[in-house]
Formats: C-alpha cells, structure tokens, sequence
C-alpha cells in the first residue's frame, strides 16, 4: 500500500522515532530511523486487518514478520499492572493516563492511519503495535466512541521509567 505524508504529520509522529520519547510506542531506530524508511518496507508487505473509522478514516494492520521485533507498544491492561500508580500528562490536547514501567511489550506490528482524498491515502497517524482507537471524542460514531471509550477506561498509556 502507498501512503502520501505531510510535515505536519512526519512532525506529529516523530516522538515514535525518537527513542528517549519515553510515553508511549517508539520504533526501532536500528531498523527505522526514520519514517520514510518505514513505508518504504510497509510497501512489501499487506496488511493482517483493516479497520474502518469515523470521518472516513481506515486503519491498516502490519504484521512485519521478517523481523524479530520492530519496535515498542505503548498501552497495557490497566489489570496488568495492580498498585501502580497512574499519572495524566496532556497528549494531542487531550488529558491522558499513564503509568511508568521499566520494559515496554516489543511488538511486530505497526498501525497506519489514514484518510482517502483525492485518490492517496493521506497518513493521520501510525505507530508501532496492533490497532487502539483514538481517544474518544465527538466527532466519533456512536458504536465507535462506546468502542474507544470502553478500551481506554480498560487500557493505559506505558511510560519507561528512567
């Protein structure tokens, strides 16, 4: 699949390419610096789902088999992690939880988030790791904002701890 970038958006998703980001998911820099090179090597493979969303957004799921891991996944199972002790830092204009951690999940996977106009696909957003919705808001449908208002009362966001 091709993807078209902006600035704005290469600026907006440069934190996952900066591995002392530490909120969050980050990609491996030894494999991707940068994400150029990463949509370069999304271009060999297909994506494993594809979820649609509100005003006409698509998410593609990569599964980057050929590599031991290709990154760092950062959200968990609030369960998974009892007596810690949740944060909030803004993100993106929204109040967000967060909880440091000494090791965040390596994955395989890697989320595009795009819309269609004018014949390319136009990349909101990606990120490594499987598909999480956006934080809700009001622009989303209403099976969608019940659908990303129940995953982030159950998720949270992964912080490595320093």
């Amino acid at each position: 699949m091709k993807y078209v970038i902006d600035k704005n958006t290469k600026k907006h998703i440069s934190g996952h390419f900066d591995e002392k980001n530490s909120l969050g998911s980050c990609f491996r820099v030894d494999h991707f610096p940068n994400v150029d090179i990463l949509l370069a090597t999304l271009e060999k493979y297909q994506p494993v789902d594809q979820i649609e969303g509100s005003d006409n957004r698509i998410s593609d799921v990569y599964l980057l088999s050929d590599f031991e891991f290709i990154g760092w996944y950062g959200i968990g199972l609030k369960i998974n992690f009892p007596g810690s002790s949740i944060q909030f830092q803004s993100r993106n204009g929204f109040s967000t939880e967060f909880i440091e951690t000494a090791h965040l999940p390596k994955t395989k996977y890697v989320t595009v988030v795009y819309k269609e106009q004018n014949g390319n696909n136009n990349i909101i957003t990606l990120f490594p790791g499987p598909y999480a919705p956006a934080f809700p808001h009001i622009k989303m449908k209403a099976e969608e904002f019940n659908y990303a208002t129940q995953y982030w009362s159950d998720h949270i966001l992964l912080k490595k701890a320093h």
